[in-house]
């Protein structure tokens, strides 16, 4: 049930990274996932991976989120190169800029969203935007006679894309994952 993307898909578009960190509590990066020209230590041998500006954007994407609790750097090796120790500089200080641009979300007050509803065969999606953010939500209905910990409708975090792909009529997959666990498929 976790969520993967694969290197190629986020580098055509770095938005998707931001509904997942959205939802996490906890972000931790792997400087082994930085490719080598970017990033040189010992134990790095990786010719592809994130870029500086790529990794940079995920880090004030996890910023951003009001969620994020703890933010970490790892495997990053004794012997950095003075460019190296530079970029992780750079990914702490864009992760300290989104902490600084978080906007709470008060979901209480239906007045900050614009709500939309898109009909599909077999049920209608709710979407919500923030007016505050323009950050998106998509509706997972919870199905009472499931055992949750929420009795409540979730807010899953999505992007204006999966509010463009369920107009076409194409239900997005992270909504379908998370209306599988809360059925108890999963």
């Amino acid at each position: 049930m976790f969520d993967t993307y694969r290197l190629g898909d986020i580098v055509a578009d770095m938005t998707v990274v931001e509904p997942v960190v959205r939802n996490a509590d906890m972000v931790i990066m792997d400087a082994a996932a930085i490719k080598r020209s970017e990033m040189s230590f010992d134990n790095n041998h990786n010719p592809n991976g994130f870029d500086g500006r790529e990794i940079c954007s995920i880090a004030r994407y996890s910023g951003i989120s009001n969620q994020v609790a703890s933010f970490g750097l790892y495997e990053l090796g004794e012997n950095l190169t003075e460019s190296s120790a530079m970029l992780v500089g750079q990914i702490l200080w864009y992760f300290i800029e989104g902490v600084n641009f978080r906007i709470n979300e008060d979901f209480s007050n239906d007045t900050q969203f614009t709500r939309y509803v898109v009909p599909l065969e077999e049920m209608d999606l709710v979407f919500k935007k923030s007016l505050r953010s323009e950050r998106w939500w998509i509706e997972v209905p919870n199905f009472l006679n499931i055992n949750t910990k929420s009795k409540r409708q979730t807010l899953l975090p999505c992007t204006y894309a999966d509010y463009i792909d369920a107009c076409n009529q194409k239900i997005p997959e992270r909504w379908l994952r998370a209306r599988l666990k809360n059925e108890g498929k999963f």
